[in-house]
């Protein structure tokens, strides 16, 4: 939806100092560490760095701030990664140092202030909410002086923001003020907000709004959204316009604002997650933690794992936001507050399975997630088996992380597997895809290469699930109970008598598994 926008990014920035923003409250006692000659760099937006490869997700005129978990064995060079984000024109690092990460070396501090880059230790005690509402509220306050003179319209809209206000909350106020309809595409959850609408309005993401002015709302670089107003008697189109405008740069430093209260909590909930899922808690600590941000655990419970089916996507940080949304949505229709975090590119959930519920688990999954067209294909899930104590949990991942492997390479992406459902394809791939396929040919024949035997490949595989029972073969097939024996008579003319052999059942069996495998396309390089 961003594509055919024509957004350019201004020479002019909007923002205030790195030294301007030390003397907030929340920022009183940082130390500059190095980089001191570039305190007049300004800042427009506030990032948290949640994982090591962070460079291409940064943006120009940032202060990225992180408490280090990231950077603790990573194996990273921060002089290469101070040089490049000097490069995009970041303006300052923020570290908190004790915890993760003790101290930075003479030689990250000597190119810091070889490069003007200021690096700054943050106060321990500060928490990164309190920080980064610091930062916005100074940066409300500046821009509400850039725009169209502190009007008795941006005046409240910079107000909503300074509140606390959502991107919602601006765009509410704006409604409300200038009493005309208005509506707000959100880039980043496909979600959409109709305030005042008119009837028979049809609204969805890629709908053509027919008369409607509008304005892109850009947080730094990223396209996050696009507000869209209908002209009134009041105010006709070319008055809107700049109005509209005016609104958009609001909802950008809110929608900038909660980017980056939400990087926080994500990485809390990282690391709680995955100090829950190791072991590393007690039961009494785990339910003071998880109160405290109003998780639930209920016994017995399953973990979930949604990885992706493409390396890449385990850097996209944004569409990671997205599916881990889109699972929490979801959960949240089976259970009060689900347990959802990221861990290492991939969204990890705890499931309520009381009940009877987790025979629904493994489909609902498939269906209310991973089949929707913006994730079919580019997600797997895995469902662990169910579980029912504290201990078990960390088995419990590792299950629902083998069964989205095994879905992924059985039946591709978009697939939702159950460990219990893995059976022998968990062994299988394990193997060399090219030693499975020739395994697959040998065992089939002419069976698997020539397609005239597609509909006798598909009652062999119906067969061999089903312990040879042709009752149950023919009512899965749709056909008579003789169809299913005359076939049967074809197919062993092609493989050999099998019918009181259970050594060759089984090799038949192994072979239609790894002929349905769609990762053995990939060997046939």
């Amino acid at each position: 939806m961003s594509e055919g926008l024509g957004l350019s990014q201004s020479d002019q920035v909007i923002g205030c100092t790195v030294r301007d923003l030390l003397e907030l409250p929340h920022l009183r006692g940082t130390e500059v560490l190095a980089g001191g000659s570039g305190l007049g760099r300004v800042v427009s937006s506030v990032n948290v760095m949640e994982n090591p490869d962070i460079v291409p997700w940064v943006k120009s005129n940032e202060l990225l701030v992180t408490v280090g978990y990231s950077l603790r064995g990573a194996g990273i060079d921060l002089v290469t990664l101070f040089e490049q984000l000097d490069e995009r024109r970041l303006a300052a690092f923020g570290i908190k140092l004790g915890r993760y990460v003790t101290e930075l070396s003479p030689a990250v501090l000597e190119i810091a202030d070889r490069l003007a880059f200021p690096v700054l230790a943050l106060p321990a005690p500060v928490s990164f909410d309190d920080l980064i509402g610091d930062v916005y509220s100074r940066l409300n306050s500046r821009i509400h002086g850039e725009l169209h003179g502190g009007s008795d319209l941006s005046q409240r809209l910079i107000e909503a923001a300074l509140a606390g206000g959502s991107v919602g909350d601006v765009a509410a106020q704006f409604a409300q003020d200038v009493e005309c309809e208005l509506v707000y595409l959100d880039n980043l959850s496909d979600h959409h907000l109709h305030l005042r609408p008119s009837a028979g309005r049809r609204v969805e993401v890629g709908t053509h709004f027919e008369g409607a002015v509008s304005a892109p709302v850009v947080a730094g670089s990223s396209f996050v959204g696009q507000l869209y107003a209908f002209p009134t008697a009041a105010f006709d189109a070319a008055r809107l316009q700049s109005m509209v405008s005016a609104c958009a740069q609001v909802m950008a430093l809110s929608a900038s604002r909660e980017i980056a209260v939400a990087a926080v909590d994500r990485q809390f909930h990282t690391e709680l997650m995955t100090s829950v899922l190791s072991g590393r808690l007690g039961p009494s600590e785990v339910e003071r933690r998880f109160g405290g941000i109003e998780w639930h655990l209920r016994f017995p419970c399953a973990v979930l794992a949604v990885m992706p089916a493409d390396d890449a996507l385990a850097h996209d940080s944004a569409e990671i936001g997205r599916i881990e949304s889109a699972v929490a949505y979801w959960l949240r229709g089976r259970q009060a507050r689900p347990p959802v975090a990221v861990i290492a590119g991939s969204v990890v959930a705890v499931a309520d399975c009381t009940d009877g519920g987790y025979e629904s688990l493994t489909p609902q999954l498939r269906e209310r997630v991973l089949s929707l067209p913006r994730w079919q294909d580019r997600w797997v899930g895995g469902v662990s088996a169910p579980t029912d104590s504290l201990d078990s949990l960390g088995k419990a991942w590792t299950q629902a992380k083998l069964a989205a492997r095994v879905g992924s390479t059985v039946s591709g992406g978009g697939s939702a597997t159950a460990f219990t459902d893995v059976g022998a394809s968990r062994l299988l791939c394990e193997i060399d895809p090219r030693v499975l396929r020739d395994y697959a040919s040998d065992t089939l024949g002419e069976l698997l290469t020539d397609p005239a035997n597609a509909e006798l490949m598909q009652t062999l595989a119906v067969l061999v699930d089903n312990n040879l029972n042709v009752a149950e073969a023919a009512r899965q097939l749709h056909c008579h109970y003789n169809t299913v024996r005359y076939r049967m008579s074809q197919l062993e003319r092609l493989v050999g008598s099998f019918q009181h052999d259970a050594g060759r059942c089984l090799e038949l069996h192994l072979a239609t598994l790894i002929s349905q495998m769609p990762a053995l396309g990939a060997a046939e390089d």
